[in-house]
Parts: C-alpha cells; structure tokens; sequence
C-alpha cells in the first residue's frame, strides 16, 4: 500500500507556525530538494523524519500520512455460525491479498480479457423477481446449465475458469468460525482469486460456489456495505441452485401433504434430487410463498437439514480420502479445480528466492503443512526438468 505525506495538514501545520519549506528544510537538516520531493509526492519521509515532523508540527502520524486506496484489494467473505465479520478479519483478507499482488505477473495474458458485466447484475434489490433474473442469467449464460437437473460441480467450476477466477482450495480443518469463501478482488489487475474451504460438507460448498460466483461478476460490490453485497450473493445463490420454477413444482408437491412429517420428508427426498441441503429447498420455497401471497411453512427444518447433511463427506474427505499428502493437494488444485494458482506460487518463489513463510501466510497453514506444500513443488519442478 503506498504512503503519501498528508499535504493540507502538512501546510496547515506551518501557517499555524508561520513557517516556510524553507523553514522546514533548516530545521530538519535536509535539502530543499528532499523536501519538495516530499509535497510533490516524488518520495515518502523516512521513519525518523516522520517523528520528527510529527514533533515540530504537532500532527498525529493519523494525520500525517495518508494512503492510497485505489487499488486496495476489495474482499467479500462471511464468518461461520455467530461469529460477526470484524474489521481485523477483513483486513486479515487484505493482507491475504497484498500477498497475491506479485502472482499477478506469472497469469497468463488472457487471464486480463475484459469481461462485460451482465445487465442483469446492475440492480442488487433483493426484489425477489430480480434475484431470478439474475441467477437465471447465471445459470444460462455463465454456468452454462439449462437442464432440468441438478447443478453439477463440474459445471460451477468450470465457470470459474470460465471467467479468468484463480480458485484456491484451502484445507482449513475443523477451525470454529472459519470462513466457508473468501472472494479477493484486485482493482489494478482486475483479477480475482477465490478461497474456497475445503473441509465443510460437499453440499454447502456446492452453495458457497454458487455464493462466490455472484461476487466475481460483480466484485464492487464488496466495496459497498459488506453485508448488503453478502445478502444479495446468498439469495442469488439459492435461485441458482434451486429456480423458482422448481420451487414451483417443490410446492405442488409438498402442499397436499396432510402434516408436518410428510413434509420434511417430501423436502429432504427434493433435496437429494436436486443435490441440495434441505435448508435450501425450504428457503427456496417459502421465497416463492411470500412472493405468492401464501402462507409460509413453519416447522423448523434445522435438525432434518443436519441429520441429512450429515450423509454427505466433506469436501476434503471425497477428494483426499485416507491420503492427505501434499503431493495430492497440488494435483487436485489443478485437475479438479483447474486452478493455476500453484504454478504461479511455484514462479514467484523460485524468482524472489522465498521460502514456505509466504505461503503458510497465504493460506493460513501451519509451518509444516506449508513447508510439505514447498518440499512437494520443489520436487515437482526438479521432475518436470527431468
């Protein structure tokens, strides 16, 4: 993030004083040229000189320095459960993306094409008419899907490449609270990079592919308020995976059913059709009841949505079954997900001479689990010159 001297307090400062550059010059000891360099924003104060200046002027480092935030990368991302998203949580994101800045350079070239936002994707209204629209086009235009069908996951991931996304597929462990998705947008490479965790239930992450796939077609909308951008990519989320059109033929189905029972089981046996929680299908449905003026359904669906999840591996025990190996990780990273994002890491840290630190710091892994990821990329590349 680049720092820059904060003039208009900077020269407040001195007409309070009644004091020139030149002034500013003699008494810090440094050339007039030093200091122009400062106001024209050329060069940034040294550590010691910001104290000093800081002193003589009576200006608060707050104050004194500003930043710029145009490039700044933007992040859109929920905490699990209860946990609220805090500020040190969003800036942990940041920081995760001032890390990705440097893969940038080793993308290739047509990772940059432009890529037209929908018209569909303008209004972030949680009407729910415009929320179908939207995942209709999504469904039709980007994921490709027009069958009657569930979703595939090929399909979701496909779009990703699809759309130049860099997938990251994150091994976060039972972690409470952790994050399911953290969508990372950077501005002066128009590139986005997605973490997708891979140890929650394969259901929920059919899901929060769907969630994350709204936010890249539209990543200014985590410059908004997050909890807006967040609420709409969740309910477009839910019409992508089960439209209103199903929720149409869901209700005919459950409606005529005498008792609360009967009904939990229509949703559950609607959700094992369509690949799908539960808890979607009856949020889905009951979307589709308010939007008809008829009654909701009340019954509390948790307890049948955990015990039906519950018959689902995660993502992590599908994929890597008993072989956690790091060697594995890297050869799902790029056949199942597509995802160029270790070969780009494997660039970068062979050129700036890095070590497993950085990436333990991008993918929030312990030591030794980034340092068996480093060890088995080393060992790929003296492979692959063999």
């Amino acid at each position: 993030m680049k720092q820059y001297l904060n003039i208009n307090s900077v020269n407040k400062a001195l007409r309070e004083k009644g004091w020139s550059k030149s002034n500013l010059s003699e008494v810090l000891g440094l050339s007039r040229t030093i200091i122009s360099d400062w106001f024209n924003s050329k060069k940034f104060p040294r550590p010691k000189h910001l104290l000093q200046l800081s002193d003589l002027l009576g200006i608060s480092y707050e104050n004194l320095v500003t930043e710029d935030l145009s490039n700044e990368p933007v992040v859109a991302f929920r905490k699990m459960g209860n946990c609220k998203t805090q500020p040190e949580h969003v800036q942990n994101a940041k920081d995760r993306g001032w890390l990705l800045k440097p893969l940038v350079k080793y993308l290739p070239e047509d990772s940059f094409k432009l890529i037209l936002k929908p018209r569909e994707l303008i209004n972030i209204s949680l009407d729910y008419d415009n929320i179908e629209t939207t995942a209709a086009y999504i469904r039709n235009h980007c994921i490709k899907d027009v069958s009657s069908g569930p979703i595939p996951f090929s399909s979701l991931i496909r779009a990703f490449s699809d759309f130049n996304a860099v997938i990251i597929p994150a091994l976060l462990g039972d972690k409470e609270k952790h994050e399911n998705a953290v969508h990372i947008y950077l501005p002066d490479s128009k590139t986005n990079w997605i973490f997708l965790n891979l140890d929650v239930n394969v259901l929920d992450f059919k899901f929060w592919m769907a969630h994350e796939f709204t936010h890249l077609l539209m990543p200014e909308l985590s410059i908004q308020e997050l909890e807006k951008s967040e609420d709409f990519a969740d309910a477009v989320a839910g019409a992508i995976l089960f439209s209103k059109e199903k929720a149409t033929s869901a209700w005919n189905r459950i409606g005529i059913l005498s008792n609360n029972g009967l009904k939990i089981n229509m949703i559950k046996e609607i959700a094992k059709e369509n690949v799908i929680s539960p808890y979607t299908v009856y949020k889905q449905v009951n979307l589709y009841l308010k939007e008809k003026g008829i009654a909701p359904l009340k019954f509390n669906i948790g307890g049948a949505n955990k015990n039906f999840t519950r018959q689902y591996p995660t993502v992590s025990q599908l994929l890597f079954k008993d072989n956690n190996s790091a060697e594995l990780y890297l050869k799902v990273t790029k056949e199942e997900f597509h995802s160029p994002f270790f070969d780009l890491v494997k660039k970068f840290m062979k050129e700036k001479n890095k070590n497993f630190s950085y990436l333990g710091s991008l993918l929030n892994t312990s030591p030794t689990d980034s340092k068996a990821i480093c060890e088995a990329l080393l060992s790929e590349e003296k492979n692959s010159t063999c």
